[in-house]
């Protein structure tokens, strides 16, 4: 992405690489800084729920448990882990040889 100030293009993050944080000019002021800070989602599920039960025959039982939320935005830190390309080994580039 680039910002334009007096007809000028001029690269926002010019040594940015795959892998790093995207930033934007949100009040489009041609400066990236703290005045660009906003809330990208709510931790807060909307709906918790939880089911659970139990089965019972001769001398076999079984419980089942399942719980969950839905509504709320979480960061991946897995994914940020696994995709990241600064670092030495990248699980989702090894290849099996067999």
């Amino acid at each position: 992405p680039y910002i334009t100030s007096n007809g000028i293009r001029k690269y926002a993050q010019p040594y940015a690489i795959e892998g790093d944080y995207k930033f934007a000019d949100i009040n489009r002021d041609s400066v990236i800084d703290e005045n660009d800070r906003v809330v990208l989602g709510n931790p807060l599920p909307d709906f918790i729920f939880s089911l659970s039960g139990q089965l019972e025959w001769k001398n076999f039982d079984l419980s089942v448990m399942i719980q969950g939320t839905w509504g709320n935005e979480i960061f991946n830190a897995t994914k940020m882990y696994l995709y990241n390309p600064k670092v030495r080994l990248n699980p989702t580039r090894l290849a099996v040889v067999l």
